[in-house]
């Protein structure tokens, strides 16, 4: 097997064990919310919290992997999600489970970053949309996908405490194949392997608006679709009378939906370009489908999560594509960090829509919720619009390119 294909599956795995540790809570939530006395808008915390530590330092991350190197990044940030999540796990106080849920996305942030470099070092120019794709698409959609819906299984056979333990041991087992096994390309060793972290590089990626531009645009989809994901569950158990398991399966369709939406997009966005529009197009679509959910009922419920899953992940796939796509202005070993930039500004989003949600439903139900979440996607896509679009040819396929005049 071609090196860089063994190394991307291995960047799956850690994408995997990071939406696995990120989502394996959500089954927990009844649970804990009875141990601990919560309401809804503590429950939301317990997601915003995770978001909050992962959208804080992914810029840190970036530069981590700047200094230390990507590898090395990845492997501080597997081992430090994994750890939290089995503390979390521990713990007999709900506020000091909301600092290990801050620790572990934090974690999560030098493990996604550090990929997202990775993938552009093997991939950069050829197939990288599709690369990405595979990983923080489909890998990403997989792990989220099992925390909701098969970690619902394992929370009822084994409990909640040692449910999320379990996915922990699930992240430290990664983080052995990642030492073990290669997952940087020789060829680029000068880039990924660290030593670029000066104040020339803290500059290059703070001052290039692209990234401004392009992060703004995904704050609302991306605190939108995080927030679905994890309490259209909820809504389902609580105003369609669904019971947990059907829940969680909802939850799971919504993930699992992004698979194919995530080669779609991948290979649309390496085979045609027009990012722009594959981007602020679907995020769109997927505001006015988060505005219908109030109308629906449970069979329209299941195709609206479908259609969320695809139409998000369409777009979500060429956005993470973005800080390589403009390699004139980006070197790679910057990746991680404007990579961070981005995702720091749409965790806002994923930190502050789930408190909003929560507030908004606890004062006037999930109708107003759901409008909110909705409005939120298509007002920040705005941003995309006016964003710079990337060159046509970045990540594409060497026949796809050979096309281009």
């Amino acid at each position: 097997m071609n090196n860089r294909w063994l190394a991307l599956a291995l960047l799956c795995a850690s994408v995997f064990q990071f939406t696995l540790n990120w989502f394996c809570i959500v089954p927990a939530f009844p649970s804990i919310a009875h141990e601990y006395g919560l309401a809804i808008p503590q429950v939301a915390a317990l997601v915003a919290a995770f978001v909050g530590g992962y959208g804080v330092c992914h810029l840190p991350a970036g530069w981590l992997s700047a200094r230390i190197g990507m590898r090395g990044a990845l492997l501080v940030g597997i081992a430090i999600e994994a750890m939290a999540s089995i503390a979390g796990a521990s713990v007999s106080s709900y506020p000091v489970m909301l600092v290990t849920r801050i620790i572990a996305g934090a974690g999560g942030a030098c493990c996604l970053g550090a990929v997202v470099g990775l993938v552009s070092a093997w991939f950069r120019e050829q197939e990288l949309s599709l690369a990405i794709g595979l990983t923080t698409g489909v890998a990403f959609s997989v792990g989220a996908a099992s925390g909701l819906y098969l970690w619902a299984m394992v929370v009822a056979a084994i409990g909640w405490r040692s449910g999320v333990m379990a996915a922990g041991a699930v992240g430290l087992s990664v983080l052995v194949l990642v030492l073990l096994l290669p997952v940087a390309p020789r060829a680029e060793e000068s880039e990924v392997a660290g030593g670029h972290l000066d104040l020339r590089a803290v500059r290059r990626v703070l001052g290039n608006s692209t990234l401004w531009w392009w992060g703004l645009s995904i704050v609302g989809s991306y605190g939108a679709f995080f927030t679905i994901a994890q309490l259209l569950p909820i809504y389902a158990e609580r105003i369609l009378h669904f019971s947990p398991t059907e829940g969680g399966r909802l939850g799971a369709l919504l993930l699992l939906s992004g698979i194919p939406a995530a080669l779609a997009g991948g290979w649309l966005s390496d085979r045609f370009g027009r990012i722009k529009l594959l981007i602020c197009g679907s995020f769109i679509v997927s505001g006015l489908v988060i505005v219908a959910l109030p109308k629906l009922d449970a069979s329209g419920l299941h195709v609206a999560a479908i259609a969320i899953g695809l139409v998000t992940m369409v777009g979500l796939t060429p956005w993470f594509s973005v800080p390589a796509m403009f390699p004139d202005r980006i070197p790679l070993h910057d990746v991680p960090a404007a990579s961070g930039l981005m995702l720091s500004l749409a965790a806002l989003g994923g930190f502050a829509v789930p408190l909003g949600f929560g507030h908004i439903v606890a004062a006037s139900g999930f109708q107003g919720g759901w409008w909110f979440l909705g409005v939120v996607a298509i007002a920040f896509t705005l941003f995309g619009i006016f964003a710079p679009a990337p060159r046509r040819g970045a990540g594409m396929t060497v026949e796809a390119r050979a096309e281009v005049p």
